[in-house]
């Protein structure tokens, strides 16, 4: 017998796709989806308080599921040994690079619900460095992630793993 996760958060750099999985996943089994960077930004992408968004999240992870959007240093210890299924997006670089510039570009005025509210969207050489640095796995970030969750971290490199894998996971 399968049993289904409940408790489910989806990890990677920016670009990566977590906000696009998570929401495909919460439609799927009825689960809201809390995205880090909501809780995280207020207007302007000044940082909120994080005994303030450590409270919030805290309040949202007691509902009996979930999907979390996104990684903070701050919240992977309220996160990570709860979820059912910690999730790693590994996608090269370029490709995480262009989805971020596409999303701050060309998509720049769209809502979308893992953007805080009055944080604009800039695409520039800070962003850029950023996404090139923060988003790689390696042994050192899977044994990390791993020891913090208590179980293994599944690791779907590219979007043709995540395609095959919501395919298995019926989540569709």
């Amino acid at each position: 017998k399968t049993i289904t996760p409940r408790r489910i958060t989806i990890l990677g750099g920016a670009g990566a796709g977590k906000s696009r999985l998570a929401r495909e996943v919460g439609a799927a089994l009825g689960l809201p989806v809390i995205h880090l960077d909501r809780l995280v930004y207020a207007p302007g992408w000044r940082r909120r308080d994080m005994a303030c968004v450590r409270a919030d999240l805290e309040q949202s992870l007691e509902a009996t599921g979930w999907v979390v959007d996104g990684i903070y240093r701050e919240t992977s210890p309220l996160v990570l040994p709860r979820a059912d299924l910690v999730i790693w997006l590994d996608q090269p670089a370029w490709l995480r690079l262009w989805r971020s510039w596409r999303k701050t570009r060309v998509r720049r005025n769209a809502p979308r619900a893992d953007r805080p509210d009055g944080c604009d969207e800039r695409f520039g050489w800070r962003y850029a460095l950023a996404i090139l640095r923060f988003g790689t796995f390696s042994p050192t970030l899977g044994a990390r992630l791993e020891d913090m969750a208590g179980q293994p971290v599944l690791r779907l490199r590219g979007d043709r793993a995540i395609t095959d894998w919501l395919e298995r996971a019926r989540f569709k």
